[in-house]
């Protein structure tokens, strides 16, 4: 049976020793790690994996403490217009109440004004 690997050299370092180095290699002629490379490779590959965990985890939070900004913003929003709306709500109210106490002062001054006629009338000769 075939096992698709053949032998190529290469020029490198080996556990600490520079040298042209007769390495296996795939039938694609890309050379197959050592188990220390292989471990090497995989160290380098779970601390860069680590890393962007990291990474994920400080955006994610950031995104956290920005959400939890843009919430409060609306809540000091949601109560400066709660705050406005009964506001005017209590303006309308006392505009209200001026307008009953116009209305009331209107008909006492009216009907001051037909008592006075009256006594007028009742005064003046005929």
């Amino acid at each position: 049976e075939d096992l698709n690997v053949g032998l190529k050299i290469q020029e490198g370092v080996i556990e600490g020793m520079k040298d042209d180095w007769l390495r296996w290699c795939d039938s694609n002629g890309d050379i197959l790690l050592t188990g220390k490379e292989s471990a090497d490779f995989e160290k380098k590959r779970a601390e860069a994996e680590k890393k962007h965990a990291e990474a994920e985890k400080k955006r994610a939070e950031a995104e956290k403490k920005r959400a939890e900004a843009e919430k409060k913003r609306a809540d000091v929003e949601n109560k400066r217009a709660e705050a406005e709306k009964k506001n005017a709500e209590a303006e309308k109210k006392r505009a209200e109440i001026e307008n009953k106490r116009a209305d009331i002062e209107k008909n006492r001054a009216d009907k001051l004004e037909k008592e006075l006629a009256k006594l007028k009338a009742q005064l003046s000769p005929k």
